[in-house]
């Protein structure tokens, strides 16, 4: 396209210009999800939105472009701090494209933003169980060692165990104590054998 050619060459004025007239010309999901992106460039971030949803009630009937425009709508939502907005896109972009694995991504996101990194894990792992991308893989791995992170100590026969959490944008208190108190409990089915420097083993369940 014309249009993508000149935002490369960041001649954007021309760009838009072909954007628009594509617009007038055979007005798409295609069309719109371009001047949704134009606009975003320019910082116009609700005039990008509501491109986009233009864009969204052009692609009915297309599963993929459908799930696709939702979860750029969604991230523009994001952008803005509006969680619950972005929520609700990534959810719509499932229910019309299930397993869809850049809205799985999102929700990871938003779940870890309210502390709730169990839930954010779990959607994380089915994008990259989907398609691997290093992106989300790594994702994928900071938040399991948000997660998992613990320290603990054997002394006198004793185990120590401490336990925190990170506070992040919109954290909500009481989230984040039953957070620590949830790392904290042992996992019923993981058994470590720890041997002293005296040689002297004994298991941990945990």
């Amino acid at each position: 396209m014309i249009g993508d050619a000149l935002v490369e060459l960041g001649r954007y004025r021309q760009a838009f210009a072909a954007f628009d007239r594509m617009a007038s010309l055979k007005p798409s999901l295609s069309s719109y999800a371009r001047i949704s992106y134009a606009r975003e460039l320019l910082g116009d971030i609700r005039g990008a939105a509501q491109a986009m949803r233009l864009a969204i009630d052009a692609g009915v009937g297309q599963p993929e472009a459908l799930a696709w425009s939702q979860t750029q709508l969604g991230k523009l939502m994001w952008s803005q701090g509006r969680i619950a907005a972005a929520q609700r896109e990534y959810r719509s972009a499932l229910a019309v494209r299930p397993g869809y694995v850049y809205a799985l991504d999102g929700l990871a996101q938003v779940e870890a933003a309210r502390s709730r990194l169990r839930l954010a894990v779990a959607y994380e792992r089915r994008a990259v169980e989907t398609i691997p991308l290093p992106q989300f893989v790594a994702a994928l791995g900071d938040l399991e060692l948000a997660l998992t992170i613990r320290t603990f100590a054997i002394a006198e026969g004793q185990i120590h165990l401490w336990v925190g959490g990170g506070v992040v944008w919109a954290s909500d208190p009481e989230a984040e104590i039953a957070e620590v108190v949830d790392i904290s409990i042992p996992r019923p089915r993981a058994r470590t054998t720890v041997t002293t420097k005296s040689g002297r083993s004994s298991q941990i369940r945990g």
